[in-house]
């Protein structure tokens, strides 16, 4: 998903041309790349709570995921695509889903001691001479979520949006926020795909 020619998100495609997106990262004229083509998106509903949007967009040739049924078990293997050109990531449920509760900066701070925020920033350092990504920054919204469970794979902020699946190809998820070193969060696909059955809107022709 890009805003102002800048990639933003990635895009979940939920049925012929409906994508659901993170919402927070999307400002002004919003557009989404596929299979090397942009075309216009209009945001046609969003939900705060999970911190969802639903986009229009005439994309031709792209397929819906797959939703599988219940939530991912802690430890569950899962992949997800990453942007264009980039090997897709691997990695495991960390916590089952649940309700996480919006946190002040100061409570962000505090989660962690001096020590404990410099080991980590150690380690950020140390995973990203493997992969860069981990040393990215975290997402600007990243708690305040009606439902949802932590994994680690390795991801960029402005890879949320994106789906997460399991080895059989199932969506499971879709990716709402990079929290930070190897930490993330995803919205349940039983959650997604009863948001977007319940706003039942018709979607953009190419």
């Amino acid at each position: 998903m890009l805003c102002g020619g800048k990639r933003v998100a990635l895009g979940t495609v939920v049925a012929d041309g409906l994508v659901v997106t993170k919402a927070s990262e999307l400002a002004g004229k919003v557009a989404c790349r596929f299979a090397g083509r942009d075309s216009d998106a209009a945001v046609v509903q969003t939900n705060d709570a999970n911190d969802l949007a639903l986009l229009s967009v005439p994309l031709v040739g792209a397929t819906p995921v797959r939703w599988a049924a219940g939530e991912p078990d802690l430890a569950r293997l899962l992949v997800a695509p990453r942007a264009a050109g980039t090997p897709a990531a691997f990695g495991v449920v960390g916590h089952a889903a649940r309700r996480v509760p919006t946190l002040d900066a100061a409570t962000h701070e505090g989660l962690l001691s001096p020590l404990e925020q410099a080991e980590a920033r150690r380690r950020a350092e140390k995973l990203a001479v493997l992969n860069p990504v981990f040393a990215a920054d975290p997402s600007r919204r990243r708690d305040g979520f009606a439902r949802a469970f932590s994994h680690d794979l390795p991801r960029a902020a402005d890879e949320s949006g994106g789906p997460l699946f399991d080895l059989a190809g199932r969506a499971v998820g879709v990716n709402v926020a990079r929290e930070g070193v190897a930490g993330n969060l995803a919205v349940p696909g039983r959650v997604v795909a009863n948001l977007v059955a319940g706003w039942q809107v018709k979607p953009a022709k190419p």
